[in-house]
Formats: structure tokens, C-alpha cells, sequence
């Protein structure tokens, strides 16, 4: 079912990093840590070519070791992700 919806799954990971380029309170990111952590092992999980990116994604999003940083260095992170995501979102064409 995962690889069926693939790239609506995608769409909603960008929309969540999107949104956690606004001030949300910390339990969103939180939530965002393990959403971004368990999509990122299906990932891995059902072979997709990515598994460096996705490697990546799980080590920093990982809840159980977070990185702390400041704001400004999350919005980069995750501008960066949005990118990564949407340039496989139009190289895969799923």
C-alpha cells in the first residue's frame, strides 16, 4: 500500500516540513521527528533508490537521539528536505 501512494505520501511530507518552517509549538515538531523518522524507514524498507537521502532523513529526524540546533538551522534542514523531496518527486514522475 505504501508504494501504491508513494508520492501523495511525499506531498504530505513536504506540506508537514512546510509548515514547519512557521513558528508551531514544540510538540509539532516533535510529531514531525517521528512522522519524518517512520516515513523515512518505509522508504528504506521498500527499496528505494534513495537509501542515502533517506538514510540521512532517519538519522536526523530520528526521535530517539534528537539533534538539538537553533530555529534557523531547522528551517535550512528542512528547506533542504523539501528540495530533496520534490527533485525525486519529478525525477521518479510518480
Amino acid at each position: 500500500m505504501f508504494v501504491k501512494y508513494r508520492i501523495f505520501i511525499r506531498i504530505a511530507m513536504i506540506l508537514l516540513l512546510v509548515v514547519a518552517i512557521l513558528p508551531m509549538p514544540y510538540v509539532y515538531y516533535m510529531g514531525l521527528r517521528i512522522v519524518l523518522s517512520v516515513y523515512a524507514i518505509l522508504e528504506l524498507y521498500y527499496k528505494s533508490e534513495r537509501k542515502i537521502e533517506f538514510g540521512i532523513m532517519v538519522l536526523i529526524y530520528n526521535p530517539f537521539l534528537p539533534i538539538h540546533a537553533t530555529k534557523a538551522i531547522w528551517v535550512l534542514v528542512n528547506v533542504i528536505n523539501i528540495i530533496i523531496l520534490g527533485l525525486i518527486i519529478k525525477k521518479e514522475g510518480r
